[in-house]
């Protein structure tokens, strides 16, 4: 039998999966596996009309295309000496290059490279370039010599299979120079092919230039050899992670910037949460102008300036990513994300969740946006799990209706709880409320005609906004006392806005009671001792962000361990949008323009000064 190479790899991989996709460069065109093979065939076939042999060195610097991978596999295919070189070489390491390989060819984009063919031209290498306008081919080669087919040259002599096990087929300068057969890059591929389970189902999304790089270089002909995909999204990548409010601010904000992102979301749609919304009547508890407008688009003029509903909001949001063209990849739970401190770029591995396998992006930023209400919060209740009863999470609650008769506790940390009370109380519920045990009163919507939140807003804004939270909720809490008069009597707690529910309470249609001890198997007992029968339980605990596992300069419950505004601010090139948890001053919004600032600036000033990524390299790895 004879020594597999990695050109065989190939071709059986084409013969395997011949309609799979092999390689998509992202706003240009995609190839399968058959239609891959056949280019190279044809490129290499041109090589050897342009006088290139077996054992001749070809030197390639190319960005991140479809032609770049053909022209690598192709000069490996025609059994010459593949040289990658990195695009952003000076023209001296060029040159070094260019005559320690002794190529005779360069081969570059058809954009070209100032730097690369200024050194080919010091050294009488010729320079080519190849371009691929549609997947049916052909390359086209500009800039090779066409030479007459005679024995040992050109056509006549060429073959799909001119690869010796025993010959150099790859020539690398990065980190030092090395040299490798057909043989050992083959075994180079299988042991990545054996460690990461390759199988046909699987794709790698990764940042290019690779090419003159082992591991990065290996990981794609692994892949192709496996009869996966390679996506080539494009130099200088945002990896964006969240899709909702937060992720398409931070989208937007790079799309201004004319920053290359991805946009991964795990679920099949834009901001899920606001999809389908806790119950039908939901609004926003703050003003939208103030809140929750995102950046570059201000909410339409039919949409009320006041407490918009959550179905108003969502469409705001699909309205918003449709006109700004975001457009996310779906079904994409991201499992890790890791700092590869050789290349400084950041690897992150998804899960396709419509069954394709696992994806690996590769990229030079990340931007973290799965924000703060990413999972529900089930409390550790004692005897929760033993309640006979029926419960139910504020996420997964649609209406009161279903409880009418019930005897209904809800469980309130925040507005939600407050307000699905009331919903429960209207259609015919018998609703009490375990409120949080804090010293702080019901706020009313309106103080005097003014907004609530305005007003906070405004005194925030008078102290530069930089006013310790506590400060204002003390000053909040005065006002609300003046306005409501003292609700302690009451048994109200908790800082939330009063939706109806005060006059309800005054009515005695809806009980508040103090904080839950335990459960029984039907009823619910306090910490002053009272027990009540229930029949229902609504968990308005709340969200928390799902990265409990973040290690980057510190842990806090998945939050950034530095306070914004300097929280995750691109040590690594690792950003976070929406963690900060300031109750006021549109936190989103302000968090996407610095994060896209400081890439956009770092874009443009690479080459003079260290780039964000390059600030700090120590290990990184987040944990999803």
């Amino acid at each position: 039998m004879a020594p597999v190479t990695t050109m065989t790899l190939f071709k059986l991989a084409a013969a395997g999966f011949p309609s799979h996709r092999a390689v998509a460069a992202l706003g240009k065109l995609e190839l399968t596996h058959a239609e891959l093979d056949a280019l190279v065939d044809a490129a290499a076939a041109r090589l050897a009309d342009g006088g290139v042999l077996p054992g001749h060195p070809v030197a390639l610097s190319s960005p991140n295309t479809a032609e770049g991978v053909i022209m690598v596999l192709a000069v490996m295919r025609a059994g010459a000496v593949a040289v990658p070189l990195d695009p952003d070489y000076t023209e001296e390491q060029f040159e070094v290059c260019l005559s320690g390989s002794k190529a005779r060819l360069l081969f570059t984009g058809v954009e070209g490279n100032a730097a690369a063919q200024a050194a080919a031209a010091k050294l009488g290498v010729v320079h080519a370039t190849a371009s691929l306008e549609v997947a049916s081919g052909p390359v086209h080669i500009d800039g090779l010599p066409a030479v007459e087919a005679h024995a040992g040259n050109g056509n006549a002599g060429f073959s799909t299979n001119n690869s010796d096990p025993r010959d150099v087929a790859l020539l690398l300068y990065y980190p030092c120079e090395m040299r490798l057969t057909h043989s050992d890059l083959a075994a180079h591929v299988h042991k990545i092919r054996s460690d990461s389970r390759l199988t046909e189902t699987d794709a790698l999304v990764v940042r290019l230039p690779l090419f003159h790089e082992l591991g990065l270089l290996s990981n794609l002909l692994a892949y192709l050899a496996s009869g996966a995909s390679v996506t080539l999204p494009g130099p200088d990548l945002a990896i964006v992670v969240g899709a909702g409010p937060s992720g398409l601010a931070a989208a937007a904000c790079l799309l201004e910037k004319g920053i290359r992102f991805v946009l991964l979301e795990r679920e099949d749609r834009i901001a899920p949460l606001w999809h389908k919304p806790a119950y039908e009547d939901l609004k926003l508890h703050l003003p939208n102008t103030w809140f929750h407008e995102l950046p570059l688009m201000p909410f339409p003029d039919d949409c009320p300036e006041e407490y918009p509903t959550a179905l108003q909001y969502n469409h705001y949001l699909q309205h918003y990513a449709a006109r700004l063209d975001i457009k996310p990849e779906f079904n994409r739970t991201v499992l890790s994300a890791r700092y590869d401190e050789t290349s400084g770029l950041w690897r992150v591995r998804a899960a396709d969740t419509t069954g394709v396998g696992e994806i690996e992006y590769v990229g030079r930023w990340l931007v973290v946006a799965t924000g703060k209400h990413a999972d529900m919060v089930v409390p550790d209740i004692p005897g929760l799990a033993g309640f006979a009863g029926e419960v139910t999470h504020i996420g997964d609650y649609k209406s009161g209706e279903p409880y009418r008769g019930k005897r209904v506790l809800v469980v309130c940390r925040g507005d939600s709880g407050v307000e699905a009370a009331l919903d429960l109380c209207d259609h015919g519920a018998r609703t009490a409320v375990a409120a949080r045990d804090v010293s702080r009163v019901l706020l009313p919507r309106k103080v005097f005609g003014k907004r609530t939140l305005e007003l906070a807003s405004m005194l925030l804004d008078c102290l530069k906004r930089w006013l310790p939270l506590r400060i204002v909720d003390k000053a909040k809490g005065r006002v609300a006392r003046a306005v409501l008069g003292d609700l302690a009597r009451l048994g109200v707690r908790g800082p939330v806005f009063d939706c109806g529910d005060l006059e309800r309470i005054r009515a005695g249609d809806i009980a508040v009671v103090p904080a839950v001890t335990r459960f029984g198997a039907g009823q619910v007992e306090f910490v002053d001792g009272r027990a009540f029968d229930i029949d229902a339980v609504v968990l308005a605990t709340g969200y928390r962000s799902n990265l409990p596992q973040a290690t980057w300069h510190g842990r806090r419950n998945g939050y950034p361990a530095i306070a914004f505004p300097y929280g995750w601010d691109g040590y690594c090139g690792l950003y976070a949008v929406g963690f900060s948890r300031r109750s006021f001053g549109g936190a989103s919004t302000d968090d996407a323009v610095r994060v896209a600032e400081e890439i956009a600036g770092a874009y443009r000033k690479e080459g003079t000064e260290p780039a964000a990524g390059d600030r700090d390299r120590n290990g990184v790895h987040v944990v999803f």
